[in-house]
């Protein structure tokens, strides 16, 4: 009898169109909560237009590991902002679903295809990941940068703010880590009125939303909010947004 230390997940990730489905197979248990928790993460940074988890063999004995699903979806809501559905759950994982506050948080749907179909009319997006050059990263270069990006989306009018958030989270991630290696990966996307702009860190810099600020005043004047989404490998994504106009 396979003990709770032991329960593992198979797990497998396919793209389909611009999303992304997830299938996985096995027992979810407090176990291996965890190790499903970290997939999902891991399979939402790349930024699909959607991650469909394939629930079909999928099984769970208890309500509560089914929250993983719930957590998942409220902390990449703002960043990446990728919608998480859930597919083809088996009546008897469905009837545990349903003593779940999960049916609460995240849609389900009968099928794969079904779920997909569901997000066929969600706001476009335009997004870049740029590899920024560690070793000689300067202002101008960041400026000339995220200047040409505003201009080819046909936002200039967010082109200082923009500019100003993406100097404060590279300088602050830089700063906190000396083994970026190659360079630190920025991400800017443009969705339904918001400008992102991310970065991957390892330590919290970022000011309290609503508190006082000693340091990141500027991010603060500019930015529409703020905040951390972890990764699942043990790091974060600092991201800060911006609205495309006053309205």
């Amino acid at each position: 009898m396979m003990s709770v230390e032991d329960s593992v997940l198979a797990t497998k990730i396919e793209p389909r169109g611009t999303a992304a489905v997830l299938r996985v197979d096995g027992l979810l248990d407090s176990s291996s909560y965890p190790q499903l928790r970290d997939v999902l993460l891991h399979a939402v940074d790349p930024a699909p237009h959607a991650l469909v988890v394939d629930l079909s063999r999928l099984t769970a004995h208890t309500p509560a590991p089914l929250s993983v699903f719930a957590v998942v979806r409220l902390s990449v809501a703002r960043w990446p902002g990728v919608p998480l559905l859930l597919a083809e759950p088996g009546p008897e994982l469905r009837a545990v679903m349903e003593r779940s506050t999960v049916l609460e948080f995240v849609p389900v749907f009968p099928t794969v295809d079904a779920a997909l179909a569901s997000v066929l009319d969600a706001p476009p997006r335009e997004r870049v990941r740029l590899r920024v050059p560690v070793h000689r990263v300067s202002p101008r270069w960041i400026a000339e940068v995220i200047g040409e990006v505003c201009r080819n989306w046909g936002v200039p009018q967010i082109e200082g703010p923009a500019t100003t958030v993406a100097e404060q989270l590279i300088f602050e991630a830089l700063a906190g880590d000396a083994s970026w290696g190659d360079g630190l990966l920025l991400r800017v996307e443009l969705c339904d009125g918001l400008l992102t702009v991310a970065v991957r860190v390892d330590d919290p810099f970022l000011p309290q939303l609503g508190g006082g600020f000693d340091r990141g005043r500027e991010l603060a004047a500019v930015a529409h909010t703020w905040g951390y989404t972890p990764t699942g490998d043990g790091r974060r994504v600092a991201w800060a947004t911006i609205r495309t106009s006053s309205g």
